[in-house]
């Protein structure tokens, strides 16, 4: 059952591309465009979807935690989609209650005998974003986090895709002989392509626009800067007992 859904993924890719590129240019020939909830901008409320790879304990998730709690403190209708999340091993927010969170395709493989890590991640994006694209809501945003190959599938929802850029993955990666290189390379394609098709990217300090810039010089604009968020609420003194 996991073989087949790799292997559905993998070939409803190549259409995805296809079809979000031609969406891509019809939206920026003609701004203002939309599928659907065309008014979402001006809106007193949205609904945001946040999708993220895995809901773990990180840096990266304490962010889309900590933005979501708090599009949630203003009103907003929020759901977290990842590929896993394990309640013994994530924040708070994510298992009591604070926040709902849906998750699609953990049954796909992490890795193939220890090794494949990005393939089986590329797989598990893929899957993630099908599942969304078929099963779920229409929204009015949709906030990609980390790992950018649902972009070109979420774009056919006809949400606005924000995409955040901790890190440009290709410069993450270990380096390795040419049988490395050439595995890599279809992925690191990718990961660009799939990247600059949403249609806002944010990173989160100057120094990782430069290095975005030096590594996706196809980049048309550079992308904004958005600093994480600190959530005061963690810092107050718990209240005295007298």
């Amino acid at each position: 059952m996991a073989w087949l859904a790799l292997l559905l993924a993998l070939m409803a890719m190549p259409a995805a591309l296809l079809a979000a590129a031609m969406l891509r240019a019809r939206i920026i020939l003609a701004p203002g465009t939309r599928v659907r909830r065309a008014d979402a901008a001006t809106a007193q409320t949205a609904t945001v979807a946040f999708v993220h790879p895995d809901l773990g304990i990180g840096g990266a998730e304490r962010l889309v935690v900590d933005a979501a709690v708090g599009l949630v403190q203003k009103g907003h209708e929020v759901v977290m989609y990842t590929s896993h999340h394990d309640p013994g091993h994530s924040f708070p927010e994510t298992h009591d209650g604070t926040l709902t969170v849906k998750v699609y395709g953990d049954f796909l493989p992490r890795s193939i005998l220890g090794k494949g890590h990005i393939l089986c991640a590329t797989v598990r994006g893929i899957y993630l974003a099908l599942m969304l694209l078929l099963r779920e809501k229409a929204w009015d945003v949709m906030i990609v986090d980390q790992l950018s190959v649902p972009v070109p599938i979420l774009l056919l929802s006809g949400a606005r895709i924000i995409f955040y850029c901790h890190f440009p993955d290709l410069k993450l990666a270990a380096k390795g002989g040419v049988l490395k290189a050439l595995y890599r390379m279809p992925f690191d394609y990718l990961e660009e392509t799939t990247t600059l098709l949403a249609h806002k990217i944010l990173v989160n300090s100057k120094f990782t626009m430069g290095v975005f810039l030096e590594t996706f010089p196809s980049a048309k604009e550079p992308p904004e800067v958005l600093y994480p968020s600190i959530n005061l609420g963690h810092y107050e003194p718990a209240p005295s007992r007298s």
